[in-house]
This record gives structure tokens, C-alpha cells and sequence, in this order.
């Protein structure tokens, strides 16, 4: 369970920022694939992945915003880094094949993998539009805000 949360059930009460048992249940498995991806969610990406839960996403829908906008601003920090851009280049690869997974199992819906698949090739591969893309993702007001999620390895 994420500090926030942490807080409040210590408290013994459940508030605004505390999700429902099926919230929890969604964070839970969010939690969980990005940790097999080999991502550690932030607490921030905490709240918003139970936004996007809240809006209707599934768990993998959510999780693909996330890894989109965590390698977007992984792109951006590594941005003169040639190795560390080869090493996004390969992950990005392998994360194009868990939404692709995901979509072919019904768990994506076929309009957000392909936004999201677009947006993973066109933030990972070299290319002149490679900068715009990064910067568009990053510009969403909550979910480019603050990290989402910390790479904890460079391919699952």
C-alpha cells in the first residue's frame, strides 16, 4: 500500500484520498504489472492511476498511460545520452509487446493501444518529430506533471 494511503487507514478512517476496496483492488493490480515490467509506481502515480480507474480505464489502459509518461520523461532526462537512449529504444520494443498482448487478450481498448502504441514508437525510436512527441505527452497537466513510476530495470 502507497504512504498515502498508509496514512489514513493508521488513522482508522477512510477519506478522500483512500479508494474503494475495488479502487484498491485496480491499484493493486497496477501495482502489480508495472512491477513486472519492472517499474515501481510513485505515489503520485498512485493517485493517478485510481483517476484514470475512476474515469473508466481498465487496469491495463492505465497502466500503458503510465509507462508512456514514465519513458517520455525517461526519453527527455537521457536525452544526450546515447546509450541510455539505445537502452529506452530496446525497452520501449518490449513494452510495445505487453500492449499488444493486452490488446489481443481485450483487456486495451483498440483506439487507446494504438494512440499509445504510436506515441511508445514515436518517444522511443530516433527520428526529428522524437522531441515533439516527448514534449506533448509530457505537457498533460496531471499525469505529466511528476514521475509516475521509476524504472527499476531496462527490459522485462
Amino acid at each position: 500500500m502507497f504512504k498515502f494511503l498508509k496514512k489514513r487507514a493508521a488513522a482508522g478512517r477512510r477519506g478522500p484520498t483512500e479508494p474503494s476496496p475495488e479502487l484498491a483492488r485496480g491499484l493493486s493490480v497496477i501495482d502489480k504489472t508495472l512491477a513486472d515490467l519492472g517499474y515501481q509506481l510513485s505515489d503520485y502515480g498512485a493517485i493517478v492511476a485510481i483517476f484514470g480507474l475512476q474515469s473508466g480505464y481498465s487496469e491495463a489502459e492505465v497502466v500503458s498511460n503510465i509507462l508512456v509518461t514514465t519513458i517520455a520523461r525517461d526519453v527527455k532526462l537521457g536525452w544526450n545520452d546515447v546509450e541510455q537512449m539505445a537502452i529506452l529504444a530496446v525497452h520501449g520494443l518490449a513494452m510495445l509487446q505487453a500492449l499488444k498482448l493486452w490488446k489481443d487478450s481485450n483487456l486495451m481498448r483498440e483506439t487507446i493501444w494504438s494512440n499509445d502504441a504510436a506515441a511508445l514508437y514515436h518517444i522511443t525510436c530516433p527520428s526529428p518529430q522524437q522531441s515533439e512527441w516527448v514534449e506533448q505527452i509530457l505537457s498533460d497537466p496531471v499525469a505529466g506533471k511528476e514521475r509516475l513510476a521509476k524504472r527499476l530495470r531496462d527490459v522485462p
